[in-house]
């Protein structure tokens, strides 16, 4: 085996769990990984969301095969990341629901851990609530995190996700009972939004900035943050 190889298969691998649609977080989150900002590789990136000619330019899909070619050939890691489409389209079977996702996928996200061995997965902008395999076997065992992009300390910004969550902190500024918003990481719960906290970092509202400002500002300091957060998790677990 090589250096290389030997390097990745000592190192906690991750696991993605997204959106689709978007993924600059999880870029962000890869390229710090390869310089080295996190004890852990990227192996696997799960996406709920199809590529489409309207938004292949912003997919994750796009992102990570662009990825793979950079670090195939000076990446500290150079394995390539596979990607995995799973969704309630593609794994109907059992329970559906539009807000959570279906048994039969939540079985499907679970073997994908599974067969990597990882030490965690990482729900980086995927909207819909956990349940089933992976809820009990990786939730609720500290080993799945989400992003929030508000402060679950605040009841009204607290059970939405997405741009509810900007629109709704813009409207708590406007009304004068919010100075600023936030960025958290917390561990998947059953309840959502009710795991434990992290960290969770501040991110001030002007009563000028809009929906999109406000959004804008939470997902720059979420990239900045979330190698650091996850980190720091991630050693945490290793002295478990």
């Amino acid at each position: 085996m090589s250096a290389a190889k030997a390097a990745q298969h000592t190192t906690p691998r991750l696991v993605i769990i997204a959106a689709g649609d978007g993924g600059t977080t999880a870029e962000a989150f890869i390229h710090a990984s390869q310089a080295g900002l996190v004890n852990g590789v990227v192996t696997d990136v799960i996406y709920n969301n199809p590529i489409t000619p309207e938004n292949s330019n912003n997919h994750i899909a796009t992102r990570i095969r662009r990825l793979n070619k950079q670090y195939a050939t000076y990446g500290k890691h150079p394995g390539v990341i596979a990607m995995h489409l799973i969704s309630n389209a593609t794994h109907p079977g059992g329970l559906i629901h539009q807000t959570m996702i279906s048994d039969e996928a939540s079985e499907a996200m679970c073997k994908v851990l599974d067969d990597t061995h990882a030490a965690l997965g990482l729900l980086l902008g995927f909207r819909k609530m956990i349940r089933g395999k992976l809820l009990t076997r990786y939730a609720d065992k500290g080993f799945l995190t989400n992003n929030h992009p508000g402060r679950v300390d605040i009841p009204e910004l607290r059970g939405i996700w997405g741009n509810a969550v900007h629109q709704r902190a813009y409207e708590l500024r406007q009304a004068d009972a919010l100075k600023e918003t936030g960025f958290t990481i917390q561990l998947v719960h059953p309840e959502y939004d009710m795991g434990t906290v992290l960290e969770m970092v501040p991110v001030p509202i002007s009563l000028s900035d809009t929906p999109q400002d406000i959004r804008e500002n939470v997902q720059t300091i979420e990239k900045i943050y979330t190698p650091k957060i996850i980190n720091n998790y991630l050693k945490h677990l290793q002295m478990l």
